[in-house]
């Protein structure tokens, strides 16, 4: 309690209109504040005195209607200072939450609230982030120790032979993009007319240097709908999408986003070390003393070799996919008017979970500058209170 409340709410605590928690936190301020105790003896000094007047005596009439008029004014203006006191707090709480489900949707159209993030762990040997002088270099490095072949013997016998290759081979490659980001999109949209808004896509994609991976037709309950996979570059993801979302309106939509950059030096290492292995293959088979051992030595290059060849076709997809962009589409006409009441309540329903549990991801966002807000006001409100006493 600050000292103006107290003097507000001092007549009824003298008339004993006060509650036992008024009660409490007034008199808890008269021993804190010098100022409010006098003013509190000298309200029980005047009421002790008046108490001790002719209670017989009959005021003049208009004395009487001024005091009730005083009493009738007063009333009102703390009715008043109330209602204003309620529709201030009213109106921060629907200000904090129009902020709050602003922001939400705010995060949503960027994509940050269906944005998961890749944890990379570190391990012994494998790709390695790191940043020099300010810019992103990624280092990976692979040791080749040594392996044992085992072959058969020189002269024909069925005795096995061991022999060690590869031994102390160490190699080291550097790239400078530390980041590989593969994004993924896949959003629902409704348009009046499917053959328009597919004419329109067709329009954009081509404006947008992307191209369409899969295409298919279909109606169902008299709602005809177009599934598509179209690659788009990844670095005008956000204009199509832009353009995307105003062909029709959109009912779904997530986003999901991976760094694939640990998997994709991880295999640039693995290859450095099959292609050491597959030119030593190749060295010993010149050396092989027979048949046999040419015969193993070969099986166990062309294994290699089919390594090799499956780890490169695996970087070329992972390029691919950092290069384009993947957004899944799926177009139909207004299939509110064909779904009955209950599915469109459910999906209602849905959806409204769904911002829900966007709100809470949000609120994990912003929590930071609410602190940052809640403390500074708080320090406002510790200030005033001092400055008051």
């Amino acid at each position: 309690m600050n000292c103006e409340e107290f003097r507000e709410r001092l007549d009824e605590y003298i008339d004993g209109m006060a509650d036992e928690s008024l009660q409490a936190r007034m008199d808890t301020h008269a021993e804190e504040c010098a100022a409010c105790a006098e003013l509190l003896k000298q309200a029980m000094d005047i009421r002790f005195a008046l108490g001790d007047l002719e209670e017989e005596i009959t005021p003049p009439a208009f004395t009487s209607a001024a005091w009730k008029r005083a009493v009738r004014l007063e009333a009102e203006k703390k009715r008043r200072k109330d209602v204003r006191r309620n529709w201030r707090a009213f109106a921060m709480v629907a200000a904090a939450l129009a902020v709050w489900v602003g922001a939400t949707a705010i995060m949503d159209q960027g994509g940050l609230l269906s944005v998961i993030p890749n944890r990379m762990d570190a391990q012994p040997q494998a790709a390695m982030a790191r940043y020099i002088g300010g810019e992103a270099e990624n280092v990976a490095t692979a040791a080749y120790t040594e392996s044992t072949e085992i072959y058969l013997a020189s002269d024909g016998s069925d005795e096995q032979q061991t022999r060690t290759i590869g031994t102390g081979v160490e190699t080291t490659f550097t790239n400078t993009a530390a980041v590989m980001r593969v994004k993924n999109v896949r959003s629902e949209l409704v348009a009046e007319d499917l053959d328009t808004a597919l004419a329109n896509l067709d329009d954009l994609v081509s404006e947008m240097d992307g191209y369409y991976e899969f295409e298919h037709e279909h109606e169902e309950n008299g709602v005809r709908s177009a599934e598509l996979t179209i690659r788009v570059p990844s670095v005008s993801l956000d204009a199509f999408m832009a353009e995307f979302r105003a062909i029709g309106n959109e009912i779904d939509g997530e986003y999901h986003e991976d760094d694939i950059a640990q998997n994709y030096y991880d295999a640039d290492a693995r290859l450095e070390l099959l292609t050491v292995q597959r030119d030593q293959y190749s060295a010993l088979m010149a050396q092989a003393a027979s048949a046999e051992e040419l015969e193993a030595l070969a099986e166990n290059a062309e294994a290699v070799q089919a390594q090799i060849d499956e780890l490169e076709a695996q970087k070329r997809t992972w390029n691919t996919s950092v290069e384009y962009a993947t957004v899944a589409a799926n177009l139909s006409t207004s299939s509110a008017q064909a779904m009955t009441l209950g599915e469109r309540m459910a999906a209602a329903w849905s959806a409204a979970i769904s911002f829900g549990c966007d709100m809470l991801v949000s609120l994990a966002y912003i929590s930071p500058f609410l602190l940052i807000v809640g403390a500074a006001w708080a320090a406002v409100v510790i200030a005033k209170k001092k400055k008051n006493k």
